[in-house]
Order: structure tokens, then sequence, then C-alpha cells
């Protein structure tokens, strides 16, 4: 209880808006940057295995169309934050529990239409971008053994959103830590150990994916919790989710539109050969140690708009978006700062294709 006012007062009545706001997002951000240290890491061991350039190629190849499947899930996630945030704020509890009972069933019936979805589109989307020989057949191999995690990652966000919106930015970050820990391990064993190549990285992701979703759910349902779901919740009552639908749109649309773009810039970077697109693999990984943490602001000032635009204090949630834009540009100068000197060392310790560190950092 004393937990739950804690977080009350940081998002509520905490006058140092900057401390509050720091308190809830950097376990948010450690979250996050262990997720792209995960990446770069996945990188590491794909790029030591003997073909190497149509590895990385491949895996590059697919992250676009990965994250517009992962767009539905980051927009139904936003929309869970924004609302029940909300009902919080107005002290409106059981509303609440009825949304994220919404929330959770529409995340489980999504995630599995989609792992099915993608599953049966890779070959020809990849294809269609124009991957041919070893780059398509890794491209397919390692979207296909990644689509059976969609069903876990839709459950986890579901989780987060609820969580989030009650100001618990710890619970989800240990969690997906955990994710993180097992999948580096996993990666290891599977890449360097068995030689499974990129579809043992992507089997090693989709685990550490599928591990957490137990506690998840547990936790989601367990009457101690300050807001617990029990099967009543599980129903589709249709205006919740139009609801939580039109809230959630035009951040999936968002986010499916820009990797669709990058889904066209692949295609056309593949066509100056695979040594280059798995050069702008290596590039992405790096860029994102500082996109990753400056976006986990996003899902934290959600919480803070939602309950204190429930609360009726407007003003609070525009200082909140103000405090949170100064903090993601202190963070992105700093990280370029510090990153950009060790370009070539992070290279050069990502691929072992001459090649390929020659088109990623060509200045060296």
């Amino acid at each position: 209880m004393k937990q739950r006012r804690d977080r009350t007062e940081l998002l509520l009545r905490e006058p140092n808006l900057y401390k509050a706001f720091l308190i809830l997002a950097l376990p948010v951000f450690g979250a996050n940057f262990m997720k792209a240290f995960n990446e770069l890491v996945d990188t590491y061991f794909i790029g030591q295995i003997a073909n190497s350039v149509a590895a990385q190629a491949g895996v590059s190849l697919s992250w676009p169309l990965l994250n517009i499947f992962a767009s539905f899930q980051a927009g139904f996630g936003v929309a869970g934050v924004a609302v029940v945030s909300q009902l919080l704020g107005a002290g409106e509890r059981e509303r609440a529990r009825d949304n994220a009972g919404v929330l959770l069933l529409v995340s489980v019936v999504l995630g599995a239409v989609l792992n099915l979805l993608l599953y049966l589109a890779a070959p020809g989307v990849m294809a269609l971008m124009g991957a041919s020989g070893d780059v398509l057949a890794c491209s397919v191999s390692y979207l296909r053994v990644r689509s059976f995690e969609l069903t876990f990652t839709f459950i986890f966000a579901a989780f987060q959103a609820i969580r989030q919106a009650q100001g618990d930015t710890v619970t989800p970050v240990v969690l997906s830590v955990s994710a993180v820990m097992l999948n580096i391990v996993l990666t290891a064993v599977n890449v360097r150990v068995l030689g499974l190549g990129v579809f043992g990285a992507g089997l090693a992701t989709a685990a550490g994916n599928a591990v957490i979703v137990p506690v998840c759910l547990y936790l989601l349902f367990d009457r101690r919790q300050a807001l617990f779901l029990d099967r009543r919740h599980l129903r589709l009552q249709w205006p919740l989710f139009r609801r939580l639908t039109a809230v959630a749109a035009p951040a999936a649309a968002s986010q499916a539109l820009s990797s669709l773009g990058f889904l066209v810039l692949q295609a056309v970077i593949l066509s100056y050969g695979d040594h280059v697109t798995a050069a702008f693999s290596i590039g992405n990984k790096v860029s994102n140690l500082l996109l990753m943490p400056v976006l986990a602001m996003g899902s934290v000032l959600a919480a803070y708009v939602g309950q204190n635009i429930g609360a009726g204090n407007g003003e609070r949630a525009r200082r909140a978006y103000l405090v949170s834009r100064n903090v993601g540009l202190l963070v992105s100068i700093a990280g370029s700062l510090l990153l950009f000197p060790l370009r070539g060392v992070l290279v050069t310790a990502l691929t072992n294709d001459s090649a390929t560190q020659a088109a990623a950092e060509p200045t060296s």
C-alpha cells in the first residue's frame, strides 16, 4: 500500500517534476538500454560466424517487417497506459480493470493472428525486397522463428502498460532485464556452441520473451496487487475495445509507416550489396543504444499525462511533457558525444568481414 501511495505522489503531487520523472523513468531507461545492448550482443555473435555477411544482411532485412507487426503491440501499449492511467487518476478503478481485461484479451488474440501472418508472409516479402540465396534463407529463418514470440510479446506489452499506468515502472523492467539476460546466454550457446546461426539467435530471443509471460499473468491475476484481474474481465466489451483501438491507431500507424519506409530503404540498400546491408545493420544496432532509452520516456510520459488529466490537472501534464523533452534532448546529446569516438572499435568488434567494416566506418 505504501508503494502505491509513493507512486501516486510521484505522478500527481511531487513538486519537483524532474525528480519525479527521473525516479520513474530511470528503470525504463535501463531496461531499454539492455534491449539495445542485447541486439548488439546478437550482432556480435552473428558477426563472427562463417557466413557473417549474409547472416547480418538477412537479419537487417527482417527488422522492418518485424517492426511493422510489432507496431500493433506498441499502439495498444500506448492506448493501455493512456486509458487505464486516466481512469485511475479519476478514481474509477473498476472501469480501469475492465479496460485492462479487454487489453489483455485483444493482445492474446492479435498476437496469435499476427504470428501466423508473419510466418506465412516472410518468404514472399523478403523475396520482394530483393533478397536471394543465403541472405533470403537467413532472413526467412530468422523471421519465422521470431514470429512465434509475438503472442508472448503482446501479453508482456499489455502487462507493461497496465503496470506503468499505475506508476509501476520497476516490475516490467525486472522481467524485461531477466528476459534479456537469458537471451544473451542462449544466443551465445545457440550461435557459438551449437552453430545454429541466425536461427539460433532468433530462437534465443523468442525463448527469452516467452519465459517471463507466466510471471506476467500471475501478477495480473494476483488479488494482492493494486489492480488485479479475474475471469469476468476477460470478455470483449465493444465500447471499450473501440476506445482502445481509437487511441492505439495513431501510434500503431506511425510506427508501421516508419517501418514501411525502412522496408523500402532496406531494399534499396540491398541493391548495393550484401556487405553494405550488413554494415547498415551494425550502424542501426549501435544507434539504438541511444534511441531505445530515449523512446522509453514515451510510456512514462503517457502515465503522467493520463493520470493528471484524469485528476483534472492539465497544467501538470503539460509540464511533464516539457520535462520529458528536456531530459530526452540531454540524454541524446550526451550519448552521441560518448559513442562517436568509439565507433571504430564497435564496428571492428561486431563483424569479421573487412568489406563490411569499411562500409560501416569508412572514415577509419
